[in-house]
């Protein structure tokens, strides 16, 4: 089989695969009413996308959402009307991700003809989820190829083990518009950019998107200044050029021009443009960060929900002596993590399924174990085989687990009950 054919045959298949699980998405979200919690407009998710009906249709006065809207959405937004403004503590990154999926919905709705929260403005949000994961995808599987090749096979079932055997696809699937999945394609992104090259005549504009992906992901969640740095340290250790003045005059550019609106906003909102909008939310665990919690309680534990995470330790071994530096990057970047996000005032970060923070990391965690397959397959092809059995056994389980998810863990931090019952439910 030639090239052209398989590159016609597994776009395809992708394309099948990216419409069954759009279909499967408006199947399980079309019983949800829109006015019920569980909408995916709900909470966090309507924080970051207001801006999209608010800036666009109302200047973000108040006084357009109703009151049951404003219940759903909860104490993420307030309408100031001293101010004359409706105020959100988070920042519009994530509503720029999702600006071209609400624009087609308003065209099918009628433009300016709701209150941006109909059915299909929530249908448009479940296709953002699946576009933005299946786009994430692409790229690792575009860049991770070409800086470590593997066979196709083994590939496929690497990138199947990244997605199913972690929470992203749960939060394309379920939680489309929170803004981890928003933050997972940045650094998909980034990652592609750095793996086919950001300096040079040919790289100069993969060097740009480099810089705007990294700078957004800074807005959508300054948390993600440590994945920052770890993108950063890969490219400067890769590409003398970029060590130049002008590369970071050109990052500074950049993040000032994302920076402007949402300063423009806080100014109007808070009479700041500087602000730090959670107010009394923060890292205030800092000196007793609740490490084991973060990373084994059943409630929004990282591992219970993310089992692929159990590699990371086996991924770095095997890459150690001959990726020295790209693994000391991605293993302090993965530590210093761990201790921010367990340090956070709530660890268990409210409805979450496992450690909805760690998302945007697993496409790191992709390409450390990646590499270690790529040194280990030539030489020790049975225990990459053995290994990888029981992880995509697990991310089989963990993908009907994502589906019958109850949205939020009831039971205390180390009560496995809810767990349990949703393990037994997927055997039964």
């Amino acid at each position: 089989m030639n090239r052209t054919i398989k590159m016609i045959v597994g776009g395809a298949l992708a394309l099948v695969v990216l419409v069954w699980t759009v279909h499967d998405s408006f199947r399980q979200h079309q019983v949800i009413d829109t006015d019920d919690w569980k909408t995916e407009l709900r909470a966090d998710a309507a924080g970051y996308y207001i801006y999209l009906p608010g800036v666009i249709h109302h200047g973000m006065r108040p006084g357009w959402l109703s009151d049951e809207r404003l219940r759903i959405i909860g104490s993420g937004i307030q309408e100031d009307t001293a101010r004359n403004i409706i105020r959100t503590k988070y920042t519009y990154g994530t509503a720029l991700i999702e600006l071209p999926f609400f624009l087609a919905a308003e065209l099918i709705v009628g433009w300016g003809n709701s209150d941006g929260f109909t059915p299909v403005h929530h249908r448009a949000m479940d296709v953002a989820g699946i576009v933005l994961w299946w786009s994430g995808l692409l790229l690792l599987w575009s860049a991770l190829r070409r800086k470590w090749p593997v066979p196709g096979s083994i590939g496929l079932a690497l990138l199947f083990l990244m997605s199913q055997g972690t929470n992203v696809f749960y939060y394309a699937f379920r939680s489309p518009a929170y803004s981890h999945i928003g933050s997972w394609v940045l650094v998909c992104l980034a990652l592609w950019c750095w793996a086919h090259g950001v300096s040079g005549r040919d790289g100069r504009w993969r060097g740009a998107l480099f810089r705007i992906a990294c700078a957004w992901l800074i807005l959508i969640r300054p948390l993600d200044l440590l994945l920052v740095l770890a993108l950063y340290a890969l490219v400067l250790a890769d590409e003398p050029f970029t060590r130049r003045p002008r590369w970071f005059l050109g990052q500074i550019v950049i993040g000032i021009a994302l920076a402007l609106p949402q300063m423009f906003y806080w100014q109007a909102a808070y009479g700041d443009p500087i602000v730090f909008s959670y107010q009394n939310e923060g890292f205030t665990n800092w000196r007793t960060p609740h490490l084991l919690a973060t990373l084994l309680a059943p409630k929004n534990g990282l591992l219970p929900y993310a089992p692929a995470f159990l590699l990371l330790p086996v991924a770095v071994l095997a890459a150690w002596h001959r990726e020295r530096t790209r693994t000391i990057i991605v293993l302090f970047m993965f530590l210093l993590y761990w201790y921010a996000v367990s340090s956070w005032w709530d660890p268990a970060f409210g409805c979450s399924f496992g450690q909805r923070s760690f998302v945007q990391t697993v496409p790191l965690l992709a390409m450390i174990t990646w590499c270690a397959v790529h040194h280990w397959w030539p030489r020790r092809p049975a225990i990459v085989l053995l290994l990888l059995a029981p992880f995509l056994a697990a991310a089989f389980i963990n993908n009907m687990l994502a589906h019958l998810y109850d949205m939020c863990y009831w039971s205390t931090t180390w009560d496995p009950t809810q767990w349990l019952g949703n393990i037994r439910q997927v055997f039964n």
